[in-house]
């Protein structure tokens, strides 16, 4: 924050979001994360890097993609930041959290996509999606973890807010 730049002089990257792999395997029309093709970090340069920030000051720690549960290694890395007493959170399309979230250790929050009713949200993103995203938040809500969601508004799915906005305030 802005006390500690008075105090120390620089800058300090309180919450860093990483996109942590560009690897994907949803198909939605509106990204081109996965076409971008760059090259990951090694589980030994990946924990290195989190040892950097911890020294740094930072205190939040997303990780992102891409769908950074596609790096078999996600887990070790939860665990190293969470021995540092970062906060965890997960950008994940959700797909693959019901199998891995218990080994996500120090996850404190996951952020989900919905972009509307069952229709809407398969067309946007792809067929049968809506259901991993019921079954993702199942898999949130039983690990207790704090739930976000984001939705990519378009012309399509306008007409969906106030459905987000009802299962928001059902689900919790």
């Amino acid at each position: 924050g802005t006390g500690r730049y008075r105090l120390t002089g620089h800058r300090i990257p309180l919450h860093v979001f990483w996109i942590i792999t560009r690897k994907c395997d949803a198909l939605c029309g509106h990204c081109s994360v996965p076409m971008k093709r760059v090259k990951e970090l090694e589980l030994g340069e990946a924990a290195a890097l989190i040892d950097q920030l911890a020294r740094m000051g930072t205190t939040h720690l997303t990780f992102g993609g891409g769908e950074p549960l596609l790096r078999a290694d996600l887990g070790i890395l939860m665990e190293r930041a969470s021995l540092h007493g970062m906060f965890l959170r997960l950008e994940t399309a959700g797909l693959h959290l019901p199998s891995r979230i218990t080994e996500l250790h120090g996850l404190k929050q996951v952020i989900l996509p919905l972009e509307g009713r069952p229709a809407t949200h398969d067309a946007l993103r792809e067929h049968g999606s809506f259901l991993r995203f019921q079954q993702a938040l199942q898999a949130a809500q039983k690990a207790s973890l704090s739930i976000l969601t984001t939705c990519t508004l378009t012309t399509r799915n306008l007409g969906d807010i106030s459905f987000i906005v009802e299962l928001a305030q059902k689900e919790n």
